[in-house]
């Protein structure tokens, strides 16, 4: 998809229908506006979206954040990845997942339980992944920012090939950097491969997989007012202080899926589409803080908080299959039938922070073969 202006969606009625057809609110974020943004996460791509929060807890976050739609916390709800909703837990979900890896964010504002059954109240978040196109084209990416960030990313693919029945995507990012908060970096590295085979011109079958690793620590922290917001007989807490124990600071992270994207066109107007992902994230942290607690009504004074360690590795298969017809014109009546296997989450989205602006500061090159895919 080019440009800035979507004029298609697939998100709220699961066809292919313009957007002004649809009676329901989508805003979409294309590659080309995540490009121009500089954004390096879903939250800040999404900072231009009408009634969408993603930089809830503060940009300085390397938890990821949360993410609100219309007011209503949908990090546990409403995060879907090609239409197939994916798990979420205390403080790793799938909104962590590099933005240079999707092809569009898709924001469905407003209850969308028809189409997609249990969901957010205020609207789901569809991550719209990249995939292979029967053109070829290529791209190496390197930028520098400020906190000793480095970054390096790739998109390549094209037909396998000459029939172009076989066709090919690889995309990965490889980061090393730091935060605005000393001792704490924000390092990842993602891959998704992607292979499309097409049998015959109505039969299409697309396998594909994505794999992030994040080691980073504890960007977030819980300073007193005092000091930070007025200062203190003069003095000041700087942005950077760390407020743990440098050698016990880590949240790691990996988060990944695989499945298949099958499509078959019985006729003109009838297709059938199934798609199937299985989902997998795990995570690790470890910080000793200080956090701001008084100790009487009337006294200033303050203690220290620790948290612990917990590990959690949720994971779930989703499977989708539909049917559907498209429009032959705006009177048409659309029909689609999906089903959808989703057990629902049994852990609390997380809380909101005090946001902290981040200060960033990048230069890119780039090298590209051959026009930019849609």
């Amino acid at each position: 998809m080019r440009g800035f202006v979507a004029t298609r969606s697939g998100t709220a009625t699961k066809t292919d229908t313009p957007l002004i057809e649809t009676p329901q609110s989508v805003s979409v974020v294309t590659t080309d506006q995540v490009r121009n943004q500089g954004a390096v996460s879903i939250g800040e791509a999404l900072r231009y979206t009408a009634g969408v929060s993603g930089d809830v807890n503060g940009g300085s976050d390397t938890r990821f954040g949360a993410l609100q739609i219309r007011g209503f916390d949908t990090t546990m709800s409403g995060l879907y990845v090609d239409g197939l909703r994916i798990p979420s837990s205390n403080y790793v979900h799938f909104n962590g997942l590099d933005p240079y890896g999707a092809e569009r964010l898709e924001v469905l504002k407003g209850p969308s339980s028809a189409m997609y059954g249990g969901s957010g109240t205020g609207g789901i978040l569809n991550y719209v992944t990249k995939l292979p196109t029967a053109q070829q084209f290529g791209e190496v990416s390197i930028s520098g920012g400020s906190f000793n960030r480095y970054q390096g990313q790739f998109d390549v693919g094209g037909p396998a090939n000459k029939d172009g029945t076989v066709l090919w995507r690889l995309t990965g990012v490889v980061r090393d950097g730091e935060t605005q908060v000393d001792f704490t970096k924000d390092n990842r590295v993602f891959i998704a491969p992607a292979v499309t085979f097409k049998p015959n011109e109505d039969t299409t079958i697309t396998i594909l997989a994505n794999y992030q690793r994040d080691r980073a620590g504890w960007g977030l922290q819980f300073l007193p007012a005092s000091g930070t917001v007025w200062p203190n007989n003069g003095r000041t807490i700087p942005v950077s202080f760390f407020a743990g124990v440098p050698s016990f600071n880590a949240f790691n992270t990996e988060i990944a899926t695989a499945g298949y994207q099958l499509s078959h066109n019985f006729t003109d107007n009838i297709t059938f589409r199934q798609n199937l992902r299985y989902a997998y994230q795990h995570n690790e942290e470890k910080v000793f803080s200080a956090e701001p607690i008084p100790t009487r009504p009337r006294d200033s004074s303050r203690v220290s908080a620790a948290t612990a360690t917990p590990t959690s590795t949720p994971s779930r298969w989703t499977i989708s299959s539909r049917a559907s017809s498209p429009p032959a014109s705006s009177a048409t009546p659309r029909w689609s039938e999906s089903t959808t296997a989703t057990p629902a989450s049994a852990t609390p989205p997380l809380a909101s922070r005090h946001p902290r602006p981040r200060s960033t500061s990048s230069i890119r090159s780039t090298a590209t073969t051959g026009p930019w895919a849609p």
